[in-house]
């Protein structure tokens, strides 16, 4: 959160960007195994798994998704990375070909 994007993100082919969420509730316990995986203990005082600050990173998302409407927005929560590669490729794809299908959602 308290980095700049960097400037090439504006630079490259917007329509090769996209956006990730996940469930706050979800994320949190990625994080929380993440930090026990590397030796972090209760003692060792990080808000990297803390709900406020997950909360707080994915907002901050939020905000930079709804500033740049040109990315799309894949809900990953539940998704296996193999899933959610499938919708970028199947998504860029029909970008490319200029393929369009009637949306009901921004988010994928």
């Amino acid at each position: 959160m308290d980095v700049d994007l960097p400037k090439t993100l504006f630079e490259i082919d917007q329509g090769k960007i996209f956006g990730l969420t996940i469930n706050p509730v979800i994320l949190q316990a990625i994080r929380k195994a993440r930090a026990k995986s590397l030796g972090f203990n209760s003692e060792m005082r990080s808000n990297y798994s803390e709900m406020d600050h997950v909360r707080e990173e994915l907002e901050y998302a939020r905000k930079i998704f709804a500033q740049n409407p040109v990315w799309p927005v894949i809900e990953v929560t539940g998704k296996a990375i193999e899933e959610t590669a499938a919708v970028i490729v199947r998504m860029y794809h029909d970008r490319k070909q200029k393929c369009s299908m009637p949306r009901i959602s921004k988010r994928y």
